[in-house]
């Protein structure tokens, strides 16, 4: 769009100057010939990930691309029995939550019209969904709603942040306190109780139980320490594991290890390498390397670590108009 100025103020209606690009950021050359704009198109496709023997130091993997259509995707998740794979897809003007065979097959639409759903997990028996979703005024609220019929019923406590788990355990965990705690719900009675007591300068995100449910692997963004901790239940104490961008995905099944991804920067890197972090403390192992080709935004690791579903397949990319001035000059005026 053009939109004639005069003295730093709006002199007239804006005008559009070129249409059918999809531009996020753009840029214009002092003498105005150029303009530069990126183009980014979220990923779409959803593959899963078979790992033989998780807790060896190079076990077996094998990738399945179960989806493969153009709709811009968010997240995904397996079911508790890997039957299935609950994932955010973006509809029309939402983001809303859908249902399809972890083998494939059509897509089942499991909520809409609640806003724009940000973050989804199953329950222990795989017959409900957690969910977090926005409305239209940006207010996040956590949701549950019954599988395939999509029934749902909305939970008291109000998340700071889309982060959110339930299954292996039997508590919804949601961010809360400005995403500075975890808030544990029961999810009959909706009674709740803080993971952490201390609510100190830090923030913390990606909450992971360990297979006993004993412990809890997160990151966490603080003054003194950020990277991967671990807090215990019992006594609510976090202690330090690794210093860095590490974000916990899973736990071994015999606890002795933390499955992570770790980042060297805040702009959404191509995954490409999963690592094993000991929880006694120690540098970080390589553990899976993805046999996908396409750029993939993320994924979430079952509780077993046996299975991975990621999303794959966005990219970025820049673009140039030439004598944009020209085009300028073209515009009709009002």
């Amino acid at each position: 769009m053009l939109l004639p100025l005069r003295a730093g103020r709006p002199a007239g209606p804006s005008r559009t100057v070129i249409e059918g690009i999809q531009a996020d950021d753009l840029s214009l050359s002092r003498d105005g010939t150029r303009l530069a704009y990126s183009r980014n198109r979220r990923a779409a496709k959803i593959w899963k990930v078979t790992v033989g023997a998780p807790e060896s130091s190079q076990p077996r993997v094998q990738a399945k691309r179960i989806l493969a259509d153009a709709t811009p995707k968010l997240s995904a998740v397996l079911s508790p029995d890997g039957q299935r794979i609950a994932y955010i897809a973006r509809e029309a003007q939402f983001d809303n939550l859908l249902l399809v065979g972890a083998d494939g097959g059509l897509p089942v639409r499991v909520v809409s019209g609640l806003g724009d759903v940000c973050e989804v997990a199953f329950s222990p028996d795989g017959s409900e969904i957690a969910f977090i979703a926005s409305d239209h005024l940006g207010e996040l609220a956590a949701w549950i709603a019954s599988v395939p019929e999509g029934r749902t019923r909305r939970l008291t406590a109000r998340p700071s942040g889309c982060e959110l788990s339930w299954a292996p355990q039997r508590e919804i965990d949601i961010s809360s306190s400005g995403n500075r705690n975890f808030t544990l719900i029961e999810p009959s009675t909706q009674s709740e109780r803080r993971l952490l007591d201390d609510e100190a300068m830090r923030w913390v995100f990606n909450f992971v139980p360990s297979p006993d449910g004993a412990q809890v692997a997160l990151y966490v963004n603080g003054q003194e320490f950020s990277g991967l901790m671990v807090v215990t239940r019992e006594d609510r104490v976090l202690r330090p594991i690794l210093r860095g961008m590490v974000y916990p995905k899973a736990w071994s099944s015999d606890g002795k290890w933390i499955y992570a991804v770790i980042t060297h920067a805040l702009d959404n890197e191509p995954l490409k390498t999963l690592v094993r972090v000991p929880v006694r403390g120690g540098e970080a192992q390589p553990w899976v390397t993805l046999p996908i080709e396409e750029n993939v935004h993320d994924c979430v690791v079952s509780a077993d670590a046996r299975e991975l579903v990621c999303i794959a397949g966005g990219e970025t990319d820049v673009w140039m108009i030439r004598d944009f001035d020209q085009l300028v000059r073209q515009v009709p005026g009002p």
